[in-house]
């Protein structure tokens, strides 16, 4: 396994972050999505980043390999975003 996916829940603020009352509280949708929008958490407001802890949780519960498969996916996305950005931007300048 590629050493990135052979990773465990840091001490860092992966534990904290995966604790957050507002993921891991009521059961009602909305009510967690608006706790999540409406108040911050670990003296930051990133409710993107709770939404993602939210349905990573939901997907692999505290199973440490899943979070940075996610990352990986999210990273490799965007370098692929940000070359075909380059090839537009060489397309628009008149390159060939």
């Amino acid at each position: 396994m590629a050493p990135a996916l052979g990773g465990a829940i840091l001490g860092w603020d992966d534990r904290t972050y995966l604790a957050d009352s507002a993921i891991q509280g009521t059961s009602c949708f909305l009510e967690r999505l608006c706790a999540i929008f409406t108040s911050s958490y670990f003296g930051n407001y990133n409710p993107l980043h709770r939404v993602g802890n939210w349905i990573q949780l939901a997907l692999w519960g505290q199973d440490p390999r899943g979070f940075p498969l996610v990352s990986l996916a999210l990273h490799s996305a965007n370098s692929l975003l940000a070359f075909v950005l380059a090839l537009e931007v060489e397309g628009d300048m008149g390159g060939s």
